[in-house]
């Protein structure tokens, strides 16, 4: 009873203070599990652990038949290359990462983070969701401030998102938070911009797209995170004439400059039936005079514009989301950098004989 009672108290112990760095393109299989956890004990990089099955089981939160079988699996993709129990202790001999990208036919791991072992044993498909979302996030904010002028990026470029979801107050030079350049308005679920504002961030669909699951799937693992977000709602004077011809059902439009010079405006969109192509005109401090152009639903896009106030009427567009950024993602450029070497060289031919010897050596 006592060395039950102890072997608990360690496993708690160890996947408070480990951690483990995690692919979202591997971590989605079951069998990931416990090859992660075997990765996060194995701190000397050596390859090969011992664990009693009773501390597998409490911090994997299963039983020794799904232990059992997750080695079995495990093993047919090359994440264990052998184990053996003896006396109620698991002896494993760990697979690389490279050769368990080969068995699963992947040139990429995907994005990579470094994450606490009783956050990956607890949900670890939920965090592989929150670190895709994390990394669409960053590339759309850093494409977006790639679009802007040195200069005019330095003093306006894009806020980084736990700026803007820091507080609830409303962004003001009075504040302690400071004044966040065209943001309007906070709520509970929108973050309200004015027309000079940079949009980044990414949506629901392109997670779903990302991973090759279900959006209600999506949903389900960000509320489990818990992952703090708002959908960006940006406001231009274009926008309540574009959106009256969308309601009258007009094929295309092309909007007027509302400062009277007469001239039309880089926003527009065309409605060619199931799809619209919708231009969003261009933001101010751009190095080139290009407007972003994109394709959409366009039932869906219709819902996206919505219109408040009463006596002085505003029309706003729902954009994308904005995530809380919690997660510390890394590269890992060398390893992809041999991986990719390796693949052109066909070092990993001959992994599927029992030997699992490299078909070819450097010479």
């Amino acid at each position: 009873m006592i060395y039950l009672l102890t072997t608990l108290i360690k496993a708690k112990l160890l996947t408070e203070v480990f951690s483990v760095r995690i692919h979202s393109r591997i971590a989605r299989n079951p069998w990931a599990r416990l090859w992660y956890l075997c990765r996060g004990i194995d701190k000397d990089g050596s390859g090969n652990i011992a664990i009693a099955i009773s501390a597998a089981t409490t911090m994997l939160d299963c039983s020794e038949k799904t232990i059992y079988r997750w080695l079995q699996d495990g093993k047919r993709v090359g994440a264990f290359r052998k184990y053996r129990v003896r006396g109620g202790l698991l002896h494993v001999y760990l697979g690389s990462l490279f050769k368990v990208c080969w068995f699963l036919n992947l040139k990429n791991w995907g994005v990579v983070s470094q994450c606490p072992l009783s956050e990956v044993n607890a949900h670890i498909r939920a965090t592989t969701t929150g670190i895709v979302t994390q990394k669409l996030q960053q590339a759309s904010r850093y494409a977006a401030n790639k679009t802007l002028a040195p200069n005019y990026r330095k003093q306006f470029g894009t806020p980084h998102p736990n700026e803007l979801l820091g507080s609830d107050k409303q962004s003001s030079l009075k504040s302690a938070e400071g004044e966040i350049p065209y943001v309007l308005h906070k709520s509970e679920k929108r973050l309200f911009v004015s027309r000079n504002f940079l949009c980044f961030g990414t949506s629901q669909d392109a997670v779903r797209q990302e991973l090759y699951i279900n959006s209600c799937t999506v949903q389900r693992h960000l509320n489990i995170l818990g992952l703090e977000r708002r959908q960006l709602c940006q406001k231009k004077r274009e926008y309540s004439p574009l959106k009256l011809a969308l309601d009258n059902e007009a094929d295309e439009f092309h909007a007027i400059d509302p400062h009277g010079s007469g001239k039309y405006t880089e926003i527009s969109y065309e409605d060619f039936g199931d799809t619209i192509q919708f231009s969003d005109g261009m933001t101010y401090g751009q190095q080139r005079q290009i407007p972003n152009v994109y394709q959409t639903n366009s039932e869906a896009f219709r819902r996206r514009f919505f219109t408040t106030g009463t006596k002085y009427k505003t029309t706003w567009l729902a954009k994308c989301n904005i995530y809380r950024e919690q997660y510390e993602l890394t590269t890992m450029r060398a390893a992809r950098r041999k991986f990719k070497y390796n693949l052109k060289h066909g070092v990993y031919y001959n992994w599927h004989s029992d030997s699992f010897r490299e078909s070819e050596r450097a010479g």
